[in-house]
């Protein structure tokens, strides 16, 4: 294990040079030590060899920062003296009841989201077979709740029929649904198998309540879309995923990809080298 503790301010981009890099005549192509994504910072992990690079973000406050590198199972290890600013939260939800949950909304399940005081909320559940729902402003709660047809929402509705996965939006500005059935999630972009022409399909796992899969990429970038097509598709970063988000930029390996879609703010990915 080697470890050195430097001096950091600031946002704190780095790499970590093995000696070979020193002798080898080449230095930013002789095996610099990384991150399997660009610009992310975690305590431990699995690093990769031409990764990319790590960024210590100054919202931390940090001035100190200990790296430890195990070159005999490939991990890190960082530690400051800084603290990941705590982020509140700017969403309000509207939470859905209906024939899947015995018309009971709570707040741990199906719900969609909107950026604070925008009015503009989405989310991705499970309808179930032939189902009804409709929209609470406080879970469990009839006091106030929406419902509709044919996309307008009404307030005290009837309800609205849904059928399997669905991707649902709600705006309350224009008093405005919409509810499209999803069929298929993948993995697209120029890091893919199948470039930006055809995603990789990934597959609901019922258990973790994420689309998985294990893909080869190669170094570039990629995004999530729903339906093998571009109205509905997750960018950003991937610890807080966005609707029609940047692209993410990805190192070469093959990765063990999850995916959970449950409303904005709570859209997020992990890909696991493996």
């Amino acid at each position: 294990v080697y470890s050195i503790q430097v001096p950091v301010s600031g946002d704190f981009w780095f790499k970590i040079a093995p000696a070979a890099a020193y002798d080898s005549g080449d230095f930013w192509n002789a095996g610099l030590i990384g991150a399997p994504t660009d610009g992310m910072f975690a305590e431990t992990g699995t690093y990769v060899v031409n990764g990319q690079a790590w960024c210590l973000p100054g919202s931390w406050n940090a001035t100190t920062l200990t790296i430890s590198i195990n070159t005999s199972d490939q991990t890190w290890t960082f530690v400051t003296d800084g603290e990941e600013p705590v982020v509140s939260t700017d969403y309000d939800y509207l939470y859905i009841a209906g024939t899947m949950n015995s018309w009971t909304g709570s707040t741990d399940g199906a719900k969609v989201a909107s950026v604070k005081d925008e009015k503009n909320f989405s989310g991705v559940f499970d309808a179930g077979s032939s189902g009804q729902f409709k929209f609470q402003k406080d879970a469990g709660s009839w006091a106030t709740n929406w419902g509709g047809s044919n996309g307008s929402l009404v307030s005290g509705g009837s309800n609205i029929e849904a059928s399997g996965m669905v991707y649902v939006t709600a705006n309350l500005n224009s008093m405005s649904y919409g509810v499209t059935t999803i069929t298929r999630i993948g993995i697209i972009g120029d890091a893919t198998p199948g470039g930006w022409d055809s995603d990789t399909q990934l597959t609901y796992n019922s258990a973790t309540g994420a689309w998985e899969g294990v893909v080869t990429l190669t170094a570039g970038t990629i995004k999530f879309r729903a339906n093998n097509g571009w109205d509905i598709n997750w960018g950003g970063a991937l610890n807080n995923l966005v609707e029609n988000g940047e692209n993410i930029t990805v190192t070469a390996g093959t990765y063990k990809v999850s995916l959970k879609l449950v409303c904005k703010g709570e859209y997020v990915a992990t890909l696991t080298l493996q």
